[in-house]
């Protein structure tokens, strides 16, 4: 966590201080995210695949209309398999990296995250504009380990345009944290109040 925080230091205020850092739960974060979010997409591929390369080893039988052994389907099959595998260690990589990049501050006037994939991340709020604070602790969180969770941090202030042409208000969140309610409340001491 030290790389981060002083990676960090760049984008901090002269006079600001970090007070508070976090860093999400590693098991949370990668392996959960990945078993789960993957695991249909896993489970399709990997039955083309297996289809796919016992009709080229020629353990299922393919034949062609004519009685000729047939290797388009197996082919065809193999290749739409290893496409969604392709794609999911790529997500994998990402996760990973993701993780390592990810970092949660509090400073003397903002709440920091830092995160990215090809490059370092850092998004804001400043504490004299958050207006709530949500404490979140799903499914996954409670098989992962009985204590991870996510805060959420919505402001009025900080609206993003999501595309269509709306604005929505936007959140911030600290994912996948240990001891989310203690988080809550020593980011909560850091908030001036309203």
């Amino acid at each position: 966590m030290n790389n981060e925080l002083e990676d960090l230091k760049r984008i901090l205020d002269s006079d600001e201080m970090v007070l508070e850092s976090f860093k999400p739960n590693k098991k949370r974060f990668i392996l959960i995210t990945i078993l789960f979010s993957g695991m249909l997409f896993w489970l399709i591929a990997a039955g083309l695949l297996v289809f796919g390369i016992l009709g080229l080893v020629d353990v299922i039988k393919w034949t062609a209309e004519d009685g000729s052994r047939d290797i388009a389907g197996p082919l065809t099959l193999t290749i739409m398999g290893g496409i969604p595998v392709i794609f999911f260690l790529t997500s994998i990589i990402s996760t990973i990296v993701r993780y390592k990049r990810t970092i949660y501050v509090v400073t003397n006037k903002r709440m920091i995250i830092r995160s990215g994939f090809i490059g370092v991340d850092y998004k804001s709020l400043e504490l004299k504009n958050i207006l709530s604070i949500d404490v979140r602790v799903d499914f996954l969180d409670k098989l992962v380990k009985p204590n991870t969770g996510s805060i959420m941090f919505g402001s009025a202030i900080h609206t993003y345009n999501n595309g269509n042409g709306n604005r929505q208000n936007g959140i911030y969140t600290f994912a996948h944290v240990d001891n989310p309610y203690e988080v809550y409340k020593k980011v909560k001491e850091h908030i001036p109040e309203k």
